[in-house]
Parts: C-alpha cells; structure tokens; sequence
C-alpha cells in the first residue's frame, strides 16, 4: 500500500470503520471492501483501494474483475490547463 493509502486505513481503523464503500473506478459498481489488520499486524484490505491526498476526490476503489483486467489507476488526476506566455527579443 502507498504511504497516503497506508495512513487513510488507519484513520479509518481509528475511528472504528470495519468497511470501505465506493464505485469501481473503471466500470461504476458499487464495491464494498473489509478494512483490518491481517494475523501479523499489517494494516490491509480485501480489495484494491488508492487514496491520495493531494487530490479533492480522495479514494479510488476498482471492483475485482476490473482490477484483475487492469491492476493500474488510470485518468484519476484532474486535467490542468496553463498559458504560457514567451517573450523573446525585441522588435
């Protein structure tokens, strides 16, 4: 698990969640996915979740079939536009 993954599984297992609810990221289903920790102490889940802080959306779930299709989050950041504008020289 990525590190603001990690830490997003653990807030939700501090504040007592034993479950995680979103739509599969590729085809909309709704998943459902259990959250804990395994026999050695590893925080985990039973499905694949992203969580990445630095974007408003936050979580991104894919249902099985879909991540078994595909295991990589693709198009998830947010399109950014910038002008850039060169001056060069003189006239």
């Amino acid at each position: 698990m990525e590190q603001d993954t990690l830490q997003f599984v653990k807030q939700l297992l501090a504040k007592e969640y034993e479950k995680v609810q979103g739509r599969c990221h590729d085809c909309g289903k709704v998943v459902l996915y259990d959250i804990g920790l395994d026999d050695e102490g590893k925080v985990g889940a039973s499905g694949p979740i992203w969580h990445f802080s630095y974007i408003a959306q936050g979580m991104f779930m894919k249902c099985l079939p879909c991540y078994e299709k595909d295991p990589i989050l693709r198009n998830f950041r947010p399109t950014e536009v910038h002008n850039r504008v060169s001056i060069c020289g003189k006239r």
